[in-house]
């Protein structure tokens, strides 16, 4: 009966640490940090590959394979799996702000764009106005220019 709680509390520990591993590598893309997650999923592999030894081992030799630390190991991998996917909102919150500032500067390049074509064109418009009226002074001989 032990045994069995205690392979059921070591699954338990199994597939906390796979969802561990899971959310890990789902927050390279909004995190943009690769090499870290991937690190972190490994370490949490690892531990994984450690844990089934430690369990084969024991029931092998069969001994007790749940001891008072198993339990505290779960409520540890618990909090780990709960951080990890809340931290995902970081990113998530990060991104979008990230692309509302995008979205900003580029209605602002828009506008600059708008106004200083504008302006341009105005100082494009005064030269044009000016050669015009030089032609027409040059063309009405004898009134003077004003």
């Amino acid at each position: 009966m032990e045994n069995n709680l205690g392979l059921l509390v070591h699954l338990i520990n199994f597939f906390l640490q796979i969802a561990a591993v899971v959310l890990a590598l789902r927050l390279i893309r909004p995190s943009g940090k690769a090499r870290a997650w991937v690190i972190l999923s490994c370490s949490f592999i690892l531990t994984v590959l450690h844990r089934l030894l430690d369990v084969l081992i024991h029931v092998e030799k069969g001994e007790r394979i749940l001891e008072w630390n198993d339990v505290i190991v779960t409520f540890s991998l618990l909090l780990l799996v709960a951080g990890i996917y809340l931290i995902r909102e970081i990113f998530v919150e990060r991104t979008q702000a990230q692309q509302k500032l995008e979205d900003r500067l580029d209605e602002l390049l828009r506008f600059q764009k708008l106004t200083v074509g504008r302006e341009l064109r105005m100082q494009e418009l005064v030269k044009e106005n000016t050669a015009l009226r030089q032609q027409i002074a040059a063309a009405q001989p004898g009134e003077t220019k004003s």
